[in-house]
């Protein structure tokens, strides 16, 4: 009776990206040792895969509407925009300027074999008018089927900001979609925990079919992109964290680590925003320049000012745009 008891509560005290780095490197050791028959677990992959996708339009539309009703004021949603579209632009830059400098110093296709079956014609690319005109959709319902994430960021918004506007009349609908978006972070967690069977399914199908022996000489083109991305976030990010925000950097590492291994795993960035607002919601960090006494509703990842990989900030009245976030 206690070893039974014992057992799901070890599997739970295990941090989840520990889980999926034993997913990972059972998936490596399945495909070198069954070969192309380890594809039987490539259906594993995909089901996770699959609810990933499934999360993604759902949890982005509820949780951006209930963001911009959290606001209550046009003038700081606009503020607190400007300031996230700066972050963005800004995290760009620096990721293009670590990219080109990592290309630069290890030259990480050198050797490898990148050659390709038969020429590729690029694209070509639209214009900033076609751009702007692909922002707003003819019809929202066709852009959720389609997952054009943008339009749906684009009708989330109005939404939201017409909920603002229409006061207590618009207070049933924003009940709704608090509710939604709190059953999509419960939804996400059932999901997340099925990462490390998924991604042991994704690799052993992977290292099965192609082998080793194609896998290795990459290796050098895959550490370089890695350690790219890690100086980023260790730089960059906690930067910006300890700077901007003086917070402490390691407990936002702590919260994002989860998000990263499974973007890392599945090679995939779909995931990213589903794990991040489940992990974000387990982990808290204060800030000195607010109060707890001042904080007011809850403004969810729409509208935070700072990386989006804790949920939870909450808008203050003070002076200072910088937030306090409580559990």
């Amino acid at each position: 009776m206690t070893t039974n008891n014992a057992r799901p509560n070890l599997w739970r005290r295990i941090p989840l990206w520990q889980k999926i780095i034993a997913g990972l490197l059972l998936g490596i050791l399945a495909g070198a040792l069954m070969g192309k028959d380890a594809s039987l677990f490539k259906p594993l992959g995909d089901i996770f895969i699959n609810g990933i996708k499934m999360l993604i339009v759902p949890l982005v539309f509820s949780t951006l509407v209930v963001g911009i009703t959290g606001m209550r004021d046009p003038q700081k949603m606009g503020r607190v925009g400007a300031r996230t579209i700066a972050l963005y632009l800004i995290t760009t830059a620096f990721a293009i300027a670590i990219g080109l400098v990592a290309a630069t110093l290890f030259q990480p296709g050198v050797g490898a074999d990148a050659s390709m079956s038969a020429p590729q014609q690029a694209g070509e690319a639209p214009s900033l008018i076609d751009i702007l005109v692909g922002l707003v959709p003819n019809n929202p319902l066709q852009a959720m089927i389609e997952g054009n994430i943008l339009q749906i960021i684009i009708f989330a918004i109005g939404l939201g900001i017409s909920l603002m506007l229409i006061g207590d009349k618009g207070e049933p609908v924003v009940r709704v979609f608090e509710s939604f978006a709190e059953a999509m972070y419960k939804l996400t967690a059932i999901v997340m925990a099925f990462a490390p069977i998924g991604v042991f399914g994704l690799i052993a199908n992977v290292s099965g079919q192609y082998g080793l022996d194609v896998l290795l000489p990459l290796a050098k083109v895959i550490g370089v992109v890695y350690l790219a991305c890690v100086v980023h976030v260790l730089v960059v990010y906690s930067g910006l964290i300890a700077l901007l925000g003086r917070l402490n950097p390691s407990r936002y590492l702590r919260g994002i680590v989860d998000a990263l291994v499974v973007a890392f795993s599945s090679a995939s960035s779909s995931s990213a925003p589903c794990r991040s607002r489940f992990a974000a919601r387990r982990r808290t960090l204060a800030s000195p320049k607010a109060s707890p006494a001042s904080c007011c509703r809850w403004v969810p990842p729409s509208t935070w000012t700072a990386p989006p990989s804790i949920r939870g900030w909450r808008h203050c009245s003070s002076p200072s745009w910088w937030v306090w976030i409580c559990r």
